[in-house]
């Protein structure tokens, strides 16, 4: 009879005992800060080193870290990152917590930010189960926020391109007498003018510049450009 053989480290002399193993990152555009806080109260908290924010990098450190068994708990702030690495942590069938800055308990008096405190603090909270996630929401939920800021974003630069314009007529003598602003009698108004004086001209055509990129569903857009402003005379609203 053959006995089943017991699971060795690299050395092949100690048997992997499984183990919780706590891991903070301190996330930024182009490097991460890993902190490790071992099992127990009394357990070592200590840093793991700054790498690049790369997702093969973090791969990497991650693997050594639970390559004696260890099962890893990864905890880091939302940010500006994104929930990549998340998703990434989840196909490696590694727990991690995305946690709310706002939410996270501080230690008392002033604090001093620094990307290796924080990463510890986040290490040790996690192993303290003093963290609340947020909720990390799937492709498809995060590509319906991104279509719905993008076109908030596009109707919020309309309008302040629409009011930018209308503050450069006024400065001019310009004043549309109508009951309704961006109407097609105010935009027959604004076609006929022509601007006093050359140096005005480009002045018009930045203004309305960034209000010809908006969407078709964010309430149209205006443009002034060369082909529909001969040597840049008029004002020519395509669609409001």
């Amino acid at each position: 009879m053959v006995e089943a053989s017991s699971v060795t480290t690299k050395k092949g002399d100690q048997h992997m005992k499984k183990h919780d193993r706590f891991i903070g990152l301190d996330v930024h555009k182009d490097t991460t800060v890993i902190a490790v806080a071992e099992a127990g109260r009394d357990g070592e908290v200590r840093q793991f080193g700054t790498i690049s924010s790369d997702l093969h990098a973090l791969e990497r450190a991650l693997t050594k870290l639970r390559a004696d068994g260890a099962t890893l708990h990864v905890a880091y702030e939302a940010g500006p990152t994104g929930f990549v690495v998340e998703r990434h942590l989840r196909t490696m069938g590694i727990d991690c917590l995305v946690v709310a800055p706002s939410k996270m308990p501080l230690p008392a008096g002033k604090r001093q930010k620094n990307d290796r405190r924080d990463a510890e603090l986040l290490a040790r909270l996690v192993r303290a189960g003093d963290l609340t996630a947020i909720n990390v929401p799937d492709d498809v939920d995060e590509s319906i926020r991104d279509l719905g800021r993008a076109r908030t974003d596009a109707v919020e630069d309309l309008r302040r391109a629409k009011q930018r314009l209308k503050s450069f007529l006024l400065r001019l003598g310009y004043h549309y007498k109508g009951t309704a602003n961006w109407s097609e009698a105010h935009l027959r108004y604004l076609r006929a003018l022509t601007m006093p004086w050359p140096l005005t001209r480009p002045c018009c055509r930045s203004i309305c510049w960034p209000s010809s990129n908006a969407p078709r569903g964010s309430n149209g857009s205006m443009t002034c450009s060369r082909s529909r402003c001969p040597n840049g005379a008029g004002i020519h609203p395509s669609r409001l």
